[in-house]
């Protein structure tokens, strides 16, 4: 079977109810399994508390809950709660390790997070582009990323001529491209600000034209006659431009009308294990169950599905970081004194605006976006603590990513320090459109998880769990990295 990237045409409201109709069904299907999940003794308590906080994240993992007890199911083929899994872990031991490890994961609070239900799901999202090459476009690409204000709608704009002086007062231009042009609807500009208008009979009026002269524009062929005052031409090298309306009712016009191309884009996951062994001895478990700590397979499988957690953050951290590599990367020196500040805390006030011209670059780059997520090293989390804007979140345990407090209105995460991840002094700055879940940087499909054990003659078990996930690059511009040098 083909995995990769699909494009349909059709309408923008059957698009846009195939997208719908998607989240809708994803949202219900995660609503039904918080509502089954949540009144079993196995999570039940754990699910609600999260899901007063995050309940879009709690139904995610509530999904994958579901299909991990299908997935149990087709294996032992026996009823799920009085059947051991295989020789070492129950069932129920890798329901909660999963339910656990992905409520925990920071993944989908940073980046966004896709429920499958099964390894060949797809993913939706509408895709406009330039259907023409006109007014400044290029056929087929995307809009959201080139912005041509003049592709759309009767206005355009085409040039009168170049100033050469005060002493050169006469210019006539070409036939504008589009034609013929709507009387009142003409404007003369000079350096980009308006000199003159029609009057709706083809006379150019402006406080800089000589009226004595000939100053018109012929509404059928578009062609532009200016006459400035005596000495008042234009200085050399300023433009002389004609914005205008073309007669879009005229059938000759008809080809010439800018057409979107909208697509249903249906990109497909290609789901694959992500594995973890691991190994407890008879003795161990012995340990736990004489001293009544408890059970040591439930402990295990809830280990194995916590380190599953952190490897999803890592991954992810790592995937960012190699995405964020393909745009320029940006600098904040914290040297107080070679700024001109008086002080460390003083200078920490201007992050939050270097940030801000990051999220600008992004804004310009693709009309869209900005940064409202970062993931940071220890020492970079400790320098945005002394901006005024900071906020402790408090709570969340330090282990692995965790959120560590909000600058101004962007969640930040701390992320131990690692070559493959983020350094110390170092901060990947991300953009995830609160709104639009396919607006965002990076898409990591989950499915479930799977589990082997073996129980071997040398007193030890052994074992594999392996989440079944795939990672979709969506937008690359929309993650950053910027590095703060100096720091203390």
């Amino acid at each position: 079977m083909k995995h990769g990237r699909q494009t349909e045409k059709l309408s923008e409201g059957q698009m846009q109810e195939v997208i719908n109709k998607e989240w809708s069904s994803k949202s219900k299907l995660g609503e039904a399994c918080v509502s089954k999940w949540s009144k079993t003794d196995l999570v039940g308590k754990e699910m609600l508390d999260k899901y007063a906080s995050n309940p879009a994240k709690i139904r995610k993992a509530a999904i994958m809950l579901e299909n991990q007890e299908k997935v149990l199911k087709q294996i032992i083929k026996e009823n799920l709660y009085s059947t051991t899994f295989g020789t070492s872990v129950k069932p129920e031991h890798m329901l909660k390790a999963v339910f656990l490890g992905s409520a925990n994961s920071k993944r989908g609070d940073i980046f966004t997070e896709y429920p499958l239900t099964s390894t060949d799901d797809a993913l939706f999202y509408i895709q406009a582009t330039y259907e023409q090459a006109l007014r400044g476009t290029t056929a087929n690409t995307r809009s959201y990323e080139n912005l041509k204000p003049y592709y759309s709608g009767e206005e355009f704009y085409g040039s009168v001529g170049t100033g050469a002086g005060v002493g050169t007062i006469t210019f006539v231009s070409g036939a504008m491209t589009y034609i013929p042009l709507i009387p009142f609807k003409t404007q003369i500009l000079l350096d980009g600000a308006i000199i003159a208008v029609d009057n709706g009979s083809g006379t150019l009026v402006g406080t800089l034209l000589d009226p004595a002269a000939t100053n018109t524009v012929v509404y059928a062929t578009g062609v532009i006659t200016l006459n400035f005052y005596a000495g008042a031409g234009p200085l050399a090298g300023v433009a002389i431009t004609a914005v205008y309306n073309w007669n879009s009712e005229q059938s000759t016009n008809y080809t010439n009308y800018g057409t979107m191309s909208l697509e249903l884009v249906k990109t497909r996951f290609n789901a694959r294990p992500m594995p973890l062994g691991y190994r407890i001895s008879d003795m161990t478990q012995i340990m736990f169950e004489t001293t009544g700590l408890g059970d040591a397979k439930d402990y295990m499988a809830m280990a194995v599905g916590q380190e599953h957690a952190r490897a999803k953050d890592y991954r992810s951290v790592a995937q960012a970081r190699r995405v964020a590599l393909s745009n320029a990367v940006a600098t904040f020196d914290t040297d107080f004194a070679a700024a001109g500040e008086i002080s460390y805390k003083s200078h920490a006030q201007r992050l939050l605006t270097e940030i801000g011209r990051v999220g600008a670059v992004i804004y310009d780059d693709i009309k869209r976006g900005g940064i409202n997520k970062i993931v940071a090293g220890s020492k970079a989390t400790e320098y945005m603590k002394n901006h005024d804007l900071w906020k402790d979140v408090m709570g969340d345990v330090k282990n692995g990513v965790y959120q560590s407090g909000t600058l101004s209105d962007m969640d930040v995460y701390t992320c131990p320090a690692d070559a493959s991840l983020v350094a110390t002094n170092e901060m990947l700055l991300v953009y995830k459109n609160p709104q639009e879940a396919m607006d965002c940087s990076i898409i990591f499909g989950t499915l479930t998880e799977i589990d082997s054990s073996l129980r071997y003659p040398n007193f030890v078990t052994e074992g594999n769990s392996a989440v079944i996930e795939d990672t979709k690059v969506v937008n690359s511009k929309f993650v950053r990295l910027m590095t703060l040098d100096s720091l203390i």
